[in-house]
């Protein structure tokens, strides 16, 4: 399993993205993509499923 880029939880599935805050690309959880996503410069870059 991978970890999440902000808090470091182990998931299956991860985000690709960028913001403001995240100048290069990160790959975060559901939880922590539900704040990312509202931040300004948002950017999405696909979804990571670990098989």
């Amino acid at each position: 399993m991978k970890k999440c880029d902000l808090c470091n939880k182990e998931d299956v599935i991860h985000y690709r993205v960028k913001s403001i805050n995240y100048k290069s690309w990160i790959f975060c959880c559901k939880k922590c993509w539900h704040i990312v996503s509202k931040e300004s410069q948002y950017s999405y870059g696909g979804t990571r499923k670990l098989k």
